[in-house]
């Protein structure tokens, strides 16, 4: 079973690019160590509560039937499947609950952290302002400046990254000479 259902991930002609393995195998143990971890708790989660409440409606008594008539038929939830259902579909709807909950608190958080920038940016005078975005930003190809993080790099990462720069550079500089060299022509027309 376990061969199987590893074989599309493995198998020459869905392959698709040699870059793209890792991803495969990735998303593969996500979907057969979390996910079945995941369905395995929350199976036993809704079974036992689904058993619970069957054992408790086991004992309805329906206040507006007699006392010698069998209240069975009239039960919210008369057999075990009836209940695991119900439990279900409860789950679900508090899945939707929790999703809410969690993007109302995501987006309290920007917007706490948002009024924190706020207020430390008006504590500051615009000239300051300035002067620190100077000192802590660098310049973009675009001309604007940004803050530019970095992780630890390895020397070769950053023998990398040296080749990357000076391969913009000459870009750039190649870009500037066709720039002026198609000014010049233009420049040298005599109009008549």
């Amino acid at each position: 079973m376990n061969s199987s259902t590893h074989l599309p991930f493995v198998s020459k002609p869905h392959r698709g690019f040699k870059t793209v393995g890792p991803f495969v195998v990735m998303i593969y143990r996500m979907v057969m160590g979390d996910l079945i971890r995941f369905a395995t708790i929350y199976l036993v989660f809704v079974m036992g509560f689904s058993q619970a409440y069957y054992i408790i409606f086991l004992s309805f008594d329906n206040p507006l039937t007699p006392e010698d008539v069998d209240d069975s038929a009239t039960n919210p939830i008369s057999t075990p499947m009836e209940s695991i259902m119900a439990m279900f579909l409860m789950s679900l709807t508090n899945f939707g609950d929790y999703y809410d909950a969690f993007a109302r608190t995501e987006h309290e958080y920007e917007a706490k952290w948002a009024r924190i920038v706020l207020v430390v940016e008006r504590g500051v005078s615009p000239p300051e302002r300035h002067r620190q975005l100077m000192v802590y930003s660098q310049p973009m190809s675009d001309g604007k400046r940004a803050l530019v993080l970095r992780l630890n790099q390895s020397d070769e990462d950053k023998e990398e990254m040296k080749e990357i720069l000076e391969i913009k550079r000459r870009h750039e500089r190649y870009v500037k000479k066709r720039k002026e060299a198609t000014l010049i022509p233009a420049n040298n027309i005599v109009h008549k």
